[in-house]
């Protein structure tokens, strides 16, 4: 039933992802008239990150294989971060094309740190462990990809933070008080939280110096390690905030000092409350 219930969640998401990036590119408020009481992790970024050079690199469902095609095709190019803050991996544990076993997960999030730090040779590596699921089946697998990355830590370069015990109630069970009623995003509170424990370590990685177009055929079944475009098939809307992030890249390449890039969990820094069943 869970993973039934994993399906479902998908399609809904689907729908409020075309949504969310229709209003980023007609610029209206559709979250003033969806779900206006919820409030994510907007105020927490405005005041935190937005300030001291952070910006967003975050789409909506992407699994690693996204993550990796965006990489090869122009995303990072240009830019020179002190940091980069990483989350990825939450979606290549559905039954779909991005799926894969624990361990393959976990090699498609190493191929990642691998290939940031080949095009940004200078940037710091944050990586954050996966956050606990709504599902014991969920939460018992990213308790073991959290637990193999650890070994991706290097205390150099790469620097692991794993918070999944802070957003768990107990095995199985989040911290309802911290997630939005889907169980997966944080809330407004869950981004809160977030920030004061990646505080200290990101604090000290900013204060440390250091000098193709898409076919619209979907994407085949493939290992987590496997660049893959757009997860949602031909939607128009990741390759249009694809190309966006392209273009913050190039236009504030001087300004970035910190990068937060992952899927939807991420974006959701900057969302005001849209998302409620995703």
């Amino acid at each position: 039933m869970e993973k039934v219930w994993a399906k479902i969640r998908i399609y809904f998401f689907y729908f409020f992802s075309i949504l969310e990036n229709l209003r980023k590119f007609f610029n209206t408020k559709i979250e003033n008239i969806f779900y206006p009481f919820l409030n994510a992790g907007k105020e927490v970024w405005d005041n935190q990150y937005a300030p001291r050079g952070g910006y967003n690199y975050g789409i909506g469902g992407d699994s690693t294989r996204q993550l990796l095609w965006r990489m090869q095709n122009g995303e990072l190019d240009g830019i020179n971060p002190r940091v980069l803050v990483l989350m990825i991996g939450t979606n290549n544990l559905y039954e779909d094309y991005n799926n894969g076993t624990d361990e393959e997960v976990v090699d498609g999030i190493k191929v990642v740190v691998q290939k940031i730090r080949a095009k940004l040779p200078h940037t710091k590596i944050l990586l954050l462990g996966l956050l606990p699921r709504d599902s014991t089946w969920l939460t018992d697998r990213i308790q073991e990809i959290n637990r193999a990355l650890q070994y991706v830590h290097d205390n150099d370069w790469v620097f692991m933070l794993n918070m999944f015990h802070e957003f768990e109630e107990s095995p199985g069970y989040l911290k309802k008080s911290l997630f939005a009623a889907d169980q997966l995003h944080p809330n407004k509170a869950g981004y809160q939280h977030w920030a004061q424990l990646m505080e200290p370590l990101l604090k000290e990685l900013l204060d440390t110096k250091e000098e193709g177009d898409i076919t619209h055929k979907q994407p085949a079944a493939d290992k987590p390690w496997v660049p893959a475009w757009g997860w949602w098939g031909h939607s128009i809307a990741w390759k249009f905030t694809h190309e966006s992030l392209m273009h913050q890249s190039r236009e504030h390449k001087n300004d970035i000092k910190a990068i937060f890039l992952g899927d939807e969990i991420t974006y959701d820094w900057l969302n005001t409350g849209l998302h409620l069943i995703l």
